[in-house]
């Protein structure tokens, strides 16, 4: 009885020393995780829409989740898949599908602390039932990551779901006949409907419209749902509406942020509640000026300004600032509003406009005149108030140190005709020469600088010089530098007298021809006339000698007196148309 006693602390000790050894040497057994698809059946008509979601339950910190799904491609179509809501924040790969092949493949990372929970929505998925039959969505492989800094997989199961698609029904005249109801879609582990808003999509963004409008797709057997809007992120809904509506309109919200809570009741009970963050912001930043610090009127040709306001619903997001009729120059952040810079400005007078923009696109808007004197302009101690041609117009002058000055030439008219520019050196002497060639006339020439700053002077008044011509050496350069146009002009005089020459020749010589040929044509036609009044005359003389010897006819008579009466007419014709033959 002693021994025994005695062996017994000794025995304990050596059990306990196996028992720790084989703890030790026990591999870490991890926490489970189930990948789902939820919900898990239901029953929808033919052009219903199926909204389902994935989700992953998890009683450690999981922060990397994959998986790849087939669809019944037969009976469902696919029309979007949505991540709002989703716990992933990284995508390694973007959620994608494919209704020829009926698969969706998505995978993601929740960066930081990881998700940990019941029911922690990855992906919504959103069907639309296009034939009656079976529609199943499995996982053809799933994976969830331990956030242990090792990745341990701790995927346990993947579940999931089965629908059933039926003809849409029609109400016809016969008498209604008891049908089968389908059971209702049971609530997976915290499910809850999402809510969109059409009118404030951002939960994170301000926006000016203060009455937002928000919707969600009800579940299949959805019998009543609850609503609430408030301040508080997390209250319960207590506005019941059955019917199950699936939309709803909240006019004339103050400024702030709000939160709209949804719950859906199903014949399986009601769903976690949903909330849904809206910012609303109608009211424009607070007045404010602006400010030079170092007056309105300034020889700076870069002043600085300054100003800042408040806004104290959504705060200022950025000003824009633009100087006269101009663009906005730069939308500055908030940060940089006090000083600003102006960009560099001619010598005027301009409007600066502020305008300052909230985070919901608010605005207020503030103006000041500003005034930039010029410095200085250059002063001209040499210039030519004559040039000849082919001069070049040379101008000397002082001005600040190393400064850029211009020196623009106008013609008569007063068009520019061309600008150059010299630098001065370090004690303020410039000097140029016009690379411009000037032909005769008046012109004039102005002149205006730069600073190192940026600074510039207004532009001085036209100072008028002339271009002429000297009488030989200038009209030898006329002539040089015109040498084609002479050249073209003389052989124009040329070709115009050898056409003159020619004509005269060719005119002379047609004359003489022609005195010719009139002066045998008079001699023909007066020696041809003769012939005829010879030869009339003697027949003249025999009537007359036949008279003698008996009387005359009284138509030998007629004919006589006719005969001589119209050779008499006939000769002074001729002899007045030669007459008229002008003498060449």
């Amino acid at each position: 009885m002693a021994q025994c006693e005695e062996r017994t602390p000794s025995m304990n000790h050596r059990a306990l020393l196996i028992l720790l050894l084989v703890l030790a040497f026990l591999p870490n057994v991890a926490a489970a995780a189930t990948l789902y698809v939820s919900p898990a059946s239901g029953t929808y008509e033919v052009g219903e829409v199926v909204s389902v979601r994935i989700l992953v339950s998890s009683d450690q910190s999981v922060n990397a989740v994959s998986g790849s799904l087939s669809f019944s491609n037969d009976t469902l179509t696919l029309s979007s898949i949505s991540k709002s809501g989703s716990f992933v924040n990284f995508w390694t790969q973007e959620p994608t599908f494919s209704n020829g092949a009926g698969t969706i493949d998505f995978e993601g990372v929740s960066l930081g602390s990881g998700y940990s929970g019941s029911g922690g929505t990855v992906i919504t998925i959103t069907f639309r039932a296009k034939a009656p039959g079976t529609a199943r969505v499995s996982f053809t492989a799933a994976s969830i990551l331990a956030n242990d800094g090792q990745g341990t997989d701790v995927t346990e199961a993947k579940n999931g779901a089965s629908f059933s698609v039926r003809e849409r029904t029609t109400p016809g005249p016969q008498k209604p006949q008891p049908q089968e109801v389908a059971p209702p879609a049971p609530l997976a582990p915290g499910f809850g409907v999402l809510i969109f808003s059409s009118t404030h999509p951002n939960q994170q963004k301000w926006y000016d419209n203060n009455s937002p409008r928000f919707y969600w797709t009800l579940p299949a057997n959805a019998r009543e749902v609850r609503v609430l809007l408030d301040s508080n992120p997390k209250s319960m809904p207590t506005k019941s509406y059955a019917p199950a509506i699936s939309s709803k309109i909240v006019e004339d919200l103050p400024d702030g942020t709000h939160y709209f809570h949804l719950q859906v009741r199903t014949d399986s009970g009601w769903s976690a509640v949903s909330h849904f963050k809206v910012n609303i912001d109608t009211s424009q930043p607070d007045p404010f000026s602006i400010v030079f610090p170092h007056g309105s009127i300034s020889i700076d040709p870069q002043p600085i300004i300054l100003f800042n306001t408040t806004d104290a619903v959504s705060g200022v997001a950025y000003y824009e600032v633009k100087v006269g009729d101009g663009g906005p120059l730069k939308a500055a952040a908030a940060a940089d509003s006090n000083p600003y810079a102006l960009p560099l400005l001619d010598p005027g007078r301009y409007v600066v406009y502020v305008t300052a923009y909230d985070e919901a696109g608010n605005a207020t808007s503030a103006e000041s005149e500003l005034t930039i004197e010029g410095i200085e302009h250059p002063t001209i101690t040499s210039y030519p108030s004559k040039l000849t041609v082919g001069d070049f117009l040379a101008i000397r002058g002082t001005t600040y140190q190393n400064a850029t000055v211009e020196i623009a030439l106008y013609d008569k008219d007063g068009e520019r005709i061309v600008t150059e520019s010299t630098k001065s050196n370090s004690f303020g002497d410039f000097e140029i020469s016009l690379s411009k060639r000037l032909a005769p006339g008046e012109y004039a020439f102005t002149t205006r600088v730069t600073d190192s700053r940026g600074a510039r002077s207004v532009e001085t008044d036209p100072i008028a010089f002339s271009v002429t011509l000297h009488l030989i050496a200038d009209a030898l350069t006329f002539v040089t530098n015109y040498f084609v146009i002479v050249v073209i002009f003389g052989m124009a005089i040329f070709g115009i007298a050898t056409v003159g020459l020619w004509g005269i020749a060719r005119l002379t010589q047609l004359r003489a021809s022609l005195v010719k040929e009139v002066t045998e044509a008079e001699t023909t036609v007066k020696k041809s006339f003769a012939l005829l009044k010879s030869d009339l005359a003697k027949h003249i003389k025999r009537l007359h000698a036949a008279r003698k010897n008996r009387p005359l006819t009284e138509d030998e008579l007629l004919f006589l007196e006719d005969f001589e009466r119209d050779l008499e007419e006939a000769e002074r014709i001729i002899r007045d148309e030669v007459d008229d033959i002008p003498k060449l």
